[in-house]
């Protein structure tokens, strides 16, 4: 395993000394001598033309910088830094799938997507991507989904990598890719759409509106990725009559970070068939709706595009809200060098020998990484786990074609899969085929074989989370990955549970050949509500020449019909700024206390199983009754017993001072509970103390001693205002309604 010092003073002498590296060469003293060496000092004496002078050369032989291309630097004030870039709260919570107690958050997010609107003229937005490459091959896939067309034309001037993400999308789902130059010369019949940047990417500013008349009168969709701080200046999007208006944020006050976290925007109008492409939007919306009092009240909007519905038929795996995720402790250790300005004000375009302290960080994570999976190379672009999951399937699909082997097009997954698995493999251009789980929660052996026997001549892949999302360790799991390799299937691992075998076992000695890893889950990079995210990649030899390439000039229009793996996200490192947190989480565990945290997550659930078995139905376990690092508990019965749906339970729990863990996946009506190593015995025995008290509650219900409707599950939760207020309509006590603060409550009610 690995062998990595856990020196506190020697990590944070290397963090420094890496940040350092990142922005200046190495001092070599400050003597008379060194001062007179300086470049500012003596060279300035030697060269003829000026620096005004040497631009007007470059200027005249037709030489540009192209270092902007969307990034630019910018002052955060302090404020700002301190109280939301360096704050704890806003990094650290679930995703806000609970609105209820997530109402800041949510506002927040509502505040983003109508600055956008305002700011870009639009009529709705979202606020759930990151980059602006990826919003804007998202914007290519909607309209493709709005047209059914195939042909996307998009404008020589737009940003390289924006051109590059769209190529890498467009081959796998089918999409025609012009580029064009010359609009005037340009056929545009059987559009689907037209994407141009503005201003564009050598700073021009261009009147589009009779391109986007001609676009329209084409039947296609008129895209506009833009700079959202230029639209304080120019004429904004929405007045061109864009369908879709996609960008960066970055400049808003977040550090270069030599990539990211950024936020991206994506935005659309109601003009296209009466507000049709608000449902076609990838991630979700925040809305503003009413509480049960009539209170205004935030919450996430348009479930029905999510992923876990639409699995298969999905047109986008952009995510915000589902699937379970581990949440352990972000420490001040891991978290402060995020912030370093050595780390942050680095442009993800600069030459490699200015950024020689972050390549040093990226090949010491990929050194460690490899070894604690038992992979060879690993690609660091992927901005979240979903787009992991699309980039190791490309990979795959490189490696097919590499061979000849392009006709295999099927993925099989199980039905146990996350809801990204299936939308990730469509969007790679695979067809799914889903695989039945047996009544422990395993892979369906026989059927399995039958769908490979089945499938046999255009068989590429199979993707499994393992430990399953059942909260089980696949009992045959090698035979698994053996049969798929004999009908020269791939294998892909998700790493989203990954948690449960850091220094036990790993996925490259039992089988697999490509799997991503979660960042923001396994290694300590906090989940801020929602993101950012990083997802990389790991693969064998043999798919290490088809891993994503970081070229931004590669593009795949009808003259280079070859299949290759592009970029898949802006930037080469994608959220770079972000690695110190997982490069100082494993420094500082070392080999033991890796291994050691994978025994206690396990460990964790086990005990909480256990506890809760006598009052819940444990779903699935495995061998000798044991559970994963996370168990599933079935609370569908009390439907039928008592007219309380999970939902009911999960809100409850905020009554006791907790959030609920995953709701109704990945099955219908059951608590998915991942307690995760970070939390003590004290902790445990809290939550299940709740949920046993929580049972006795629905016992009563059960028993005729509380109302069907009007009791404190389906009135819940029961905030201060409702709690303390001249009215109380209901048949149990204001301090059963709360049980957490009841001193609290008491002396707000005596007032």
């Amino acid at each position: 395993m690995l062998k990595i010092s856990t020196s506190s003073f020697r990590i944070s002498v290397f963090l420094r000394t890496t940040a350092q590296m990142t922005t200046a060469k190495q001092a070599v003293g400050r003597s008379m001598y060194c001062e007179f060496l300086s470049s500012d000092k003596f060279a300035p004496r030697h060269l003829g033309p000026n620096d005004a002078e040497q631009q007007q050369m470059l200027n005249a032989i037709g030489c540009r910088s192209y270092i902007g291309m969307g990034f630019n630097d910018c002052i955060i004030p302090s404020v700002i830094r301190r109280n939301v870039f360096e704050n704890l709260n806003w990094l650290t919570p679930y995703t806000p799938y609970q609105p209820e107690i997530s109402q800041g958050r949510l506002e927040s997010l509502m505040n983003y997507q109508t600055m956008v609107c305002q700011m870009t003229s639009m009529d709705v937005s979202n606020a759930s991507l990151l980059d602006e490459a990826t919003a804007c091959a998202e914007a290519m896939q909607l309209c493709y989904s709005a047209t059914k067309s195939k042909i996307f034309f998009v404008d020589a001037y737009l940003h390289p990598q924006n051109i590059a993400v769209c190529s890498t999308r467009a081959q796998t789902m089918g999409i025609q890719l012009k580029l064009v130059r010359n609009w005037e010369k340009e056929n545009l019949d059987g559009i689907s759409g037209a994407i141009v940047q503005y201003p564009n990417t050598e700073g021009a500013l261009v009147d589009y509106s009779a391109l986007a008349d001609r676009v329209h009168s084409h039947g296609g969709l008129f895209v506009m990725a833009t700079d959202l701080l230029a639209c304080a200046l120019i004429r904004p999007p929405g007045e061109y009559k864009a369908d879709v208006c996609v960008g960066n944020t970055q400049r808003f006050g977040l550090p270069l970070g030599y990539g990211g976290p950024h936020s991206a925007f994506f935005a659309v109008s109601n003009r296209f068939k009466n507000g049709a492409l608000i449902r076609l939007i990838p991630g979700r919306i925040v809305g503003l709706s009413k509480d049960r009092n009539g209170s205004p009240a935030y919450r996430l909007a348009l479930q029905t595009r999510e992923q876990h519905i639409r699995r298969g038929k999905a047109t986008s795996n952009i995510c915000t809200s589902q699937g379970s995720c581990t949440m352990k402790l972000n420490s001040s250790t891991q978290l402060t060098p995020c912030s370093w300005p050595e780390f942050c004000n680095i442009h993800p375009f600069v030459p490699a020998e200015q950024a020689a302290g972050y390549r040093h960080l990226l090949k010491n994570l990929e050194d460690w990484l490899c070894e604690i999976t038992g992979f060879d190379k690993m690609s660091f672009q992927p901005n979240s786990g979903a787009q992991g999951e699309f980039s190791g399937l490309i990979t795959i699909r490189g490696y097919l074609h590499s061979l000849g082997q392009s006709n295999r097009d099927i993925c099989l997954i199980p039905v146990s899969a996350h809801g990204t698995n299936p939308a990730s493999a469509h969007m790679a251009g695979f067809k799914v085929e889903n695989v039945k789980t047996d009544h422990d929660g395993n892979i369906d052996f026989t059927d399995l074989k039958d769908k490979v026997e089945k499938n046999k001549s255009r068989l590429a892949c199979m993707m499994i989370t393992y430990p399953s999302t059942f909260g089980v360790f696949e009992e045959r799991i090698k035979d698994v990955c053996q049969i798929v390799h004999e009908y020269s299937g791939q294998l892909y691992f998700d790493g989203a549970n990954m948690n449960a075998q850091v220094g036990l076992c790993r996925p490259g000695d039992y089988g697999f050949d490509v799997c991503h890893l979660n960042l923001h889950k396994t290694f300590c990079i906090p989940h801020g509500g929602g993101g950012p995210g990083m997802g990389p990649i790991a693969v064998k030899s043999h798919l290490a020449p088809f891993l994503p390439s970081s070229e931004t000039t590669a593009i795949n229009d009808a003259e280079t019909p070859q299949f290759f793996t592009g970029p898949v996200s802006s930037c080469a490192s994608s959220s770079a700024s972000i690695l110190p947190i997982p490069w100082t989480y494993i420094a500082t565990m070392g080999s033991s206390g890796l291994r050691k945290a994978s025994q206690v997550a396990i460990l964790n659930a086990n005990y909480m199983a256990n506890q809760l078995s006598s009052h819940y139905k444990v779903v699935y376990r495995g061998a000798n009754n044991f559970v994963a690092h996370e168990f599933l508990i079935d609370c569908r019965e009390f439907k039928k017993t008592a007219n309380v749906e999970v939902t009911d339970i999960a809100k409850r729990l905020m009554d006791y001072g907790f959030h609920a863990p995953t709701v109704s996946f990945p099955i219908a009506g059951c608590l998915m509970i991942e307690p995760t190593e970070t939390e003590d015995k004290r902790e445990l025995d809290w939550l299940c103390e709740a949920l046993i008290m929580i049972r006795e509650e629905i016992a009563d219900i059960e028993q005729g001693k509380q109302d069907k409707e009007n009791n404190v599950l389906k009135m819940a939760p029961h905030n201060i205002q409702s709690v303390c207020s001249d009215s109380w309509n209901h048949p149990y006590s204001r301090q059963l309604a709360r049980m957490v603060g009841e001193e609290s409550v008491a002396i707000c009610c005596s007032y």
